[in-house]
């Protein structure tokens, strides 16, 4: 693809509110060489951040240079009481997915986070959907099949009287609003920063 067309592209998908896709990458003429084994780039697993806080929280709080008190594995951004070293936990608490997001069709596809009072999606950085005191947020992004894009999912819980609950579905390309779970099989552990496959400065497949 062209600058010009992929310019026009990005414009396009900025214009109707979509977050566009990364720039399409002539792979074989600019990737390095690399020694990442595809047991790594097919690695499951997110990663799960669990913070817990002395009151109860009336906005998304901010996760940024803060340590988490738990972390774990998780197969899915399906969550129900969020484990600690000590029991579980469903108040004054909240959960931080980390890891990549593979989509099997290229287009548009819709994410809906489902959350008990606030949350928010990130995908290659770029916060995509976000709200405090709501049950849900919903974010549109362009996805290549067959490629990883980083995600990040935050959702929090004040409610004493709920049970923790998080989960994270799609509409893919060509569905309408048929909205599924995304599943497990969608998802793959996140990479460290010294064994990427680079375009530009965002891991790929």
């Amino acid at each position: 693809m062209s600058r010009l067309a992929t310019a026009f592209v990005t414009a396009l998908a900025l214009s109707s509110g979509i977050t566009p896709a990364r720039a399409a990458v002539n792979m074989s003429a600019e990737l390095p060489a690399t020694t990442v084994s595809d047991a790594v780039l097919n690695a499951r697993g997110l990663t799960l951040h669990v913070f817990t806080f002395p009151t109860a929280p009336t906005t998304l709080p901010s996760s940024v240079g803060t340590t988490p008190d738990h972390t774990t594995t998780t197969a899915l951004i399906a969550l129900g009481a969020l484990p600690l070293s000590t029991g579980t936990r469903n108040t004054n608490v909240m959960a931080r997915v980390r890891g990549r997001i593979r989509a099997e069709a290229s287009g548009t596809h819709t994410l809906t986070l489902s959350v008990n009072e606030g949350g928010s999606v990130s995908i290659d950085g770029a916060v995509i959907a976000r709200g405090s005191n709501v049950q849900s947020v919903v974010g549109k992004v362009y996805m290549r099949a067959g490629e990883d894009y980083e995600i990040e999912a935050l959702g929090y819980n004040g409610d004493a009287a709920s049970t923790f609950a998080m989960s994270l579905s799609w509409s893919k390309p060509g569905a309408g609003n048929t909205k599924t779970v995304v599943p497990s099989t969608a998802y793959y552990a996140p990479l460290d920063s010294s064994c990427k496959k680079t375009c530009g400065d965002k891991a790929c497949r």
